[in-house]
């Protein structure tokens, strides 16, 4: 009987510091809820309503960062960017680097550089 009651205690305390370890972890969700109450047109649908958020993420790639939209009705846009979302790339102190131009922003300056030299030259 006393090893039986040794191998339960020792279950027991097993259990009690898994449960403990599991009870003391941190574990983070990313969701972020917004209340659209009072937003309804005259048809009593609702409407859409913009969002502004500004979040810097100093050490993840903005290759990693994308934007997942769900409205009330089950709508989901997936990977929002462009016209809805800007990723601005940061340096180690927190200051907006610049992009680099590519090949048709140079293209595009040199066109309307010459088109306003050949205007002042007229």
């Amino acid at each position: 009987g006393a090893i039986f009651s040794i191998i339960c205690a020792i279950i027991c305390i097993a259990l009690f510091a898994t449960e403990v370890k599991f009870h003391s972890s941190i574990v983070t969700h990313s969701k972020l809820s917004v209340d659209n109450t009072g937003l309804m047109d005259e048809g009593g649908t609702s409407k859409k309503m913009p969002i502004y958020i500004d979040i810097t993420f100093p050490r993840v790639s903005c290759k990693l960062i994308t934007l997942d939209v769900t409205d009330i009705s089950g709508d989901a846009q997936m990977d929002v960017h462009n016209s809805h979302f800007q990723k601005r790339r940061l340096n180690l102190e927190g200051d907006y680097i610049e992009p680099k131009p590519t090949e048709e922003d140079i293209e595009r300056e040199e066109k309307q550089r010459a088109e306003k030299e050949n205007s002042l030259a007229m």
